[in-house]
C-alpha cells in the first residue's frame, strides 16, 4: 500500500514510480491492471495518469495559489502607515516603559 492517508494525500515521485513498475509488472505477468492497482490502494485512473508523460509529477506543487483573505495593495499599505504612525510609536514607547516599571516595582 502507498504511503498516504485518504484520497488527495501527496505521494512521493519515488513511490509513484515504483508502483507504475509494479502494476507493469503484474501486468505483464498476466494479472488485471484493476487488481494490481487495488492491492496497492490506488485507481486505475491514477496510474493511467502517473503513466502519461511527465505524468510522475506532482503538479499540485507548481500551482500559484492566494490566499482567499489575502490583503489587497492597499489595505497593506494602509495598515503599515497606520503601524509606522507617530502615535503608534508614542503607544509602544509607553507601554515598553510600563513593563518595564512594573518589573522593576515587583522584583522580576
Amino acid at each position: 500500500m502507498l504511503s498516504g492517508g485518504s484520497r488527495g494525500r501527496i505521494i512521493p515521485y519515488k513511490e509513484r514510480a515504483q508502483a507504475v513498475n509494479l502494476i507493469n509488472e503484474a501486468c505483464t505477468a498476466g494479472a488485471l491492471k484493476r487488481n494490481a492497482c487495488n492491492l496497492l490502494g490506488v485507481s486505475v485512473r491514477t496510474i493511467e495518469r502517473w503513466e502519461k508523460e511527465n505524468g510522475l509529477t506532482d503538479k499540485r506543487k507548481q500551482a500559484i495559489r492566494l490566499p482567499a483573505n489575502k490583503l489587497t495593495k492597499e489595505e497593506r499599505e494602509r495598515i503599515l502607515m497606520i503601524a509606522n504612525s507617530k502615535n503608534i510609536k508614542i503607544c509602544r514607547r509607553v507601554k515598553s516603559f510600563l513593563c518595564w516599571q512594573i518589573k522593576v516595582f515587583c522584583g522580576l
